[in-house]
């Protein structure tokens, strides 16, 4: 694991749900590979849409939505999505009537019979599931990170993060960032670069103040070697991707 200087700022609010432990059992189609969520802690928060982040593969995926009817004790199919590519959001095409808020539990299902991590939250009143890797430990990409102390950071605390390509080597590439704010590292976001000069924020998983971190760790998904630099313009902390600078051989 390389180590590099940088400085991250939080994202957005993101107030993020509970894994239901006690929810009715789905038992459709896939139901093995199916992630429930206990929408009450979020009653006040979630208003509107379903959310999809693809912060898992470069494939495409798709994805069907069920929410618990309490009344008649039964999960009825709230709508469908689908991500196309790694980073991509889909809001999902709703097929009922009302607000997701008015269910206690949701239901996310892969259509593919693959089985992923979830993280799940709230966001300007919409419901978010945030696809990982089902093994999205640290340890999983430990080899190919970059770790970027942030302990010093303490003013950066508005607004986004912003990737900026200034690699010419960049083709359609993603970016994993890892956080450790005293328990050890986790997923936290994904960013996406097109090529040289391309720009994107951050997608967040998680509702940590980033100057609660003591250090962050970025993984590219192409396998290549990058540095990141890091400025601070209008409340927005950037990180700029540069390629990797090769050692010159000392001469005899």
């Amino acid at each position: 694991m390389k180590k590099n200087l940088c400085a991250l700022c939080a994202l957005f609010c993101l107030a993020l749900g509970v894994v239901a432990q006690d929810a009715p059992a789905f038992t459709g189609e896939n139901a093995e590979f199916a992630m429930i969520v206990d929408l009450n802690p979020l009653k006040k928060k979630v208003k509107d849409n379903v959310v999809l982040v693809n912060q898992a593969t470069t494939a495409s995926l798709s994805f069907v939505i069920y929410v618990f009817d309490k009344k008649h004790e039964e999960w009825l199919q709230f709508g469908s999505g689908r991500l196309n590519g790694f980073n991509d959001t889909d809001k999902v095409g709703a097929t009922l009537t009302g607000d997701v808020k008015k269910y206690p539990y949701v239901a996310v299902v892969p259509t593919e019979g693959v089985k992923y991590s979830f993280k799940t939250g709230a966001h300007s009143h919409d419901l978010y599931f945030f696809v990982q890797p089902e093994n999205n430990s640290f340890e999983a990409f430990k080899e190919s990170a970059v770790e970027c102390d942030v302990s010093h950071i303490h003013r950066f605390t508005k607004d986004n993060i912003r990737f900026v390509s200034n690699s010419a080597k960049i083709q359609n590439t993603g970016f994993y960032v890892f956080a450790d704010s005293g328990e050890g590292y986790s997923l936290v976001g994904s960013a996406y670069l097109k090529g040289l000069g391309d720009t994107c924020f951050v997608h967040r998983a998680d509702d940590i103040a980033l100057t609660q971190y003591n250090s962050i760790a970025i993984v590219s998904t192409d396998g290549g070697h990058y540095e990141f630099s890091v400025n601070a313009e209008s409340n927005d902390l950037y990180v700029y991707v540069e390629d990797f600078a090769t050692p010159t051989p000392a001469s005899e």
